[in-house]
C-alpha cells in the first residue's frame, strides 16, 4: 500500500509492506449465509430453530454420506434417510403449483423446439442431399405445379 499525498504519515499511521505471499495469507473473505440479511446476527440456535428432530437427523446422515460415503451408513440409518427423502419428494410432487410464468415458458419451449424441428427439415429439403432424395420420393413432381399424374386423372374425372 502507498502513501498518497503523505495523508497517511501525515496522521501518523505506518505503513507495513508485505510480500505478495503475505498479503495472499493475511486476506480474509466471508460471503456470508445464503439467504441470511446483512446486519441481522443470528445464533447458531437461532439458525437452526425450525428444524424438526427428524430433520435434523436425516440431515446429519447425508452429511456423513457425503463424508465418509454410503457404506459407512447402517441398515436403520439408511431406512431413515431413504423414508425422509420419499416423504420429502411426495410432499414436494403434492404441493406442487406451476406459476402463469412457468406455464407460460414450458409453452414457447415446445413451440420453439416445433419451429427448430421445422427448420431442420426445411434446410435439408433445400440441401444438395435433400433433393435428390425428394426427387426420388416424388419422381413425376415438376416445377412450379402439381405432378403429372394429378392433371391426368382431373381430365379423366371431367369426362365422366
Amino acid at each position: 500500500m502507498t502513501d498518497v499525498g503523505g495523508f497517511l504519515a501525515q496522521h501518523g499511521i505506518e505503513v507495513l509492506e508485505l510480500t505478495p505471499e503475505e498479503e495472499m495469507n493475511s486476506f480474509l473473505a466471508h460471503y456470508g449465509i445464503k439467504g441470511m440479511r446483512w446486519g441481522v446476527r443470528r445464533t447458531q440456535a437461532q439458525l437452526h430453530a425450525g428444524t424438526s428432530e427428524d430433520a435434523a437427523r436425516a440431515n446429519e446422515i447425508r452429511a456423513k454420506v457425503h463424508s465418509q460415503g454410503l457404506s459407512s451408513l447402517s441398515n436403520q440409518e439408511m431406512q431413515h434417510l431413504v423414508q425422509r427423502m420419499n416423504l420429502e419428494q411426495q410432499y414436494s410432487r403434492i404441493t406442487y403449483q406451476p406459476s402463469k410464468i412457468s406455464r407460460g415458458k414450458a409453452q414457447v419451449d415446445s413451440m420453439l423446439q416445433t419451429a427448430n424441428t421445422v427448420n431442420s427439415v426445411i434446410k435439408f429439403v433445400n440441401s444438395p442431399a435433400g433433393k435428390i432424395m425428394m426427387e426420388k420420393a416424388f419422381p413425376n413432381k415438376r416445377e412450379g405445379g402439381p405432378p403429372k399424374h394429378y392433371k391426368e386423372s382431373k381430365k379423366k374425372g371431367k369426362k365422366k
